[in-house]
């Protein structure tokens, strides 16, 4: 009787021990943590062209049907958003509303802000949060707006499967630079000692895995990653780049991935092996949010509702003018406009740290006279069709100089000698903010033989520029050729459209600002509205 009260005590160990291993957390768990970066308020699909194709994609309809298929694979699957979600007219319009409620449809679990959320205020930022419900992250963030402090944390700490994965976001260092923060929020500059905080802090909580969800741009990412031991992985934004390298840091390895903007998700797939806190197994893929992936009907109806009002909106007034804004294509392409001094005044008004502000006319459509009286969201798309997105440039006056005679050559004179082909198009001529200049079209313009988009030999450096002066804040001073000036162009310019080859060149320190030229101009009007725009001899041209 003792042997088998014996075996049977034997065999109830054997069970319970059996039971508690199943109940345990496997030590190989499979990992997948999708992500898309810069959604800007993309509610449906946009027409692109993509590699020779045209498609519609993007959409919150399929980032929640991708997502939905995805998840499916994997032990753990995780969602993350890497700012510049919200953005433009829809995220004017609508408070967000449409963007965080679908997010929060389609299974976000973490997100970081990017600059355009702040486009239109912290304030406005913090009425967009309330319709989401999950969880928002940025650890370089000084928050003085009491609703956001509550709603945008430094990090998370979050378990999935037994393995506890820590979240920490960094925004770029240039938000008050580039968007609208009112004095509400501040950034710390220093990214590094941000994240070593974070670190820290997470080590101390027993994190098995760190998670930097950034907004700071591929280049910072990658720097981050080599300079900061103790990140595993980190999913950028901002930059619109495809972005998949592997940093070895202190015999340490930090993934660092980003899809491309708008209309793909990128999925990060790996295995973790708990006993001894490895990441094997990695995978990245891209995947285009084209109608191969489905459709989530639910959020599509959702979207489709704030979407048919959206329609009906753009045609409701944002402002007025009291005077006529000329957009006649053979003046605007051939002499300073009222309309044109009203967007480089509307650049320099959002970016208040800027010298001169130089619009290719090119990018000012319509046209037409715009007749005085209301405007609205669909006239101030219309005018700027391209919806271009603004660059910084650093030059110096020497460059600048060459800059405005390569302007000066858009202008065509009856037996100025220089073909057609060797100079800017006429949609080149520029409008100008902070800056203002005489052409004289009796002298010689610039010209050269192009190779592309760059310059194989300059014929003629041009000669047509004189009298340079650029607004210091008083008054106007002298342009100096030593002395390095800020100028903001559209991207086609920064790209060497319309002839500008000198913004190709390496020496050039261009940034993109990620800011778009339809915003800047909308945000002006209402802010000022009623506006009155005038020429006022920016551009002097004689005889």
């Amino acid at each position: 009787m003792k042997n088998y009260f014996i075996l049977a005590l034997a065999l109830i160990v054997l069970l319970i021990g059996s039971c508690s291993k199943n109940d345990s957390e496997p030590e190989l768990i499979t990992f997948g943590i999708l992500t898309t970066a810069d959604f800007q308020s993309t509610l449906e699909g946009m027409e692109v062209d993509f590699h020779g194709h045209n498609l519609v994609v993007g959409g919150m309809d399929r980032i929640s049907s991708l997502a939905g298929n995805l998840r499916s694979n994997y032990d753990v699957s995780i969602l993350l958003a890497s700012g510049d979600d919200l953005m433009g007219s829809i995220y004017d319009m609508f408070h967000g509303e449409p963007d965080m409620r679908g997010m929060t449809m389609a299974g976000y679990d973490v997100a970081v802000p990017g600059n355009h959320e702040f486009d239109n205020g912290p304030d406005m930022y913090n009425i967009a949060l309330n319709y989401a419900d999950f969880d928002f992250v940025c650890s370089n963030l000084n928050i003085l707006e009491a609703g956001l402090l509550s709603k945008i944390k430094p990090n998370v700490i979050k378990e999935y499967r037994g393995v506890r994965i820590g979240f920490f976001g960094l925004i770029t260092p240039n938000l008050e630079r580039i968007t609208n923060t009112e004095g509400k929020v501040t950034v710390e500059q220093n990214l590094n000692e941000a994240a070593r905080k974070q670190i820290a802090y997470f080590n101390e909580n027993n994190c098995d895995l760190i998670i930097a969800i950034t907004h700071i741009d591929a280049p910072l990412d990658l720097k981050l990653a080599a300079e900061v031991p103790g990140i595993d992985i980190i999913f950028g934004g901002q930059t619109h780049d495809s972005v998949f390298q592997v940093v070895q840091n202190d015999s340490v390895n930090c993934i660092v991935v980003q899809p491309i903007a708008i209309y793909t998700m990128g999925e990060l797939s790996f295995m973790y092996n708990r006993e001894i806190d490895e990441i094997t197994d990695i995978n990245w893929e891209i995947h285009l949010l084209d109608s191969t992936v489905g459709c989530d009907s639910t959020v599509k109806a959702l979207m489709d509702s704030f979407l048919n009002i959206y329609d009906s909106l753009l045609s409701e007034p944002i402002g007025e003018s009291t005077v006529d804004l000329d957009a006649q294509k053979h003046v605007i392409r051939a002499q300073e406009t009222n309309l044109g001094n009203l967007i480089a005044d509307s650049w320099r008004d959002w970016f208040s740290e800027i010298d001169i502000a130089l619009v290719n006319s090119g990018c000012i459509r319509g046209d037409k006279i715009y007749p005085a009286g209301s405007i609205s969201h669909k006239t101030v798309i219309e005018m700027q069709f391209f919806m271009d997105e603004i660059y910084e440039v650093k030059i110096d006056g020497s460059q600048l100089k060459q800059i405005l005679e390569i302007d000066a050559s858009a202008i065509r004179v009856d037996g100025d000698s220089c073909p057609e082909s060797q100079r800017a198009e006429n949609g080149g001529f520029l409008q100008v903010s902070g800056i203002k200049f005489i052409i004289d079209t009796t002298k010689s313009c610039f010209c050269a033989e192009y190779d592309g988009l760059n310059v194989s030999r300059i014929i003629d450096k041009g000669n047509r520029i004189s009298e340079v002066y650029i607004a210091n804040g008083t008054g106007w001073e002298t342009l100096n050729d030593s002395t390095e000036y800020t100028i903001l162009i559209t991207d086609w310019s920064a790209g060497g459209g319309d002839g500008y080859y000198l913004f190709l060149e390496s020496s050039i320190d261009k940034t993109p600002t990620t800011v778009i030229s339809t915003d800047v101009l909308a945000k002006y009007i209402r802010d000022n509205t009623p506006i009155s725009p005038v020429v006022e001899d920016r551009i002097t041209i004689v005889p």
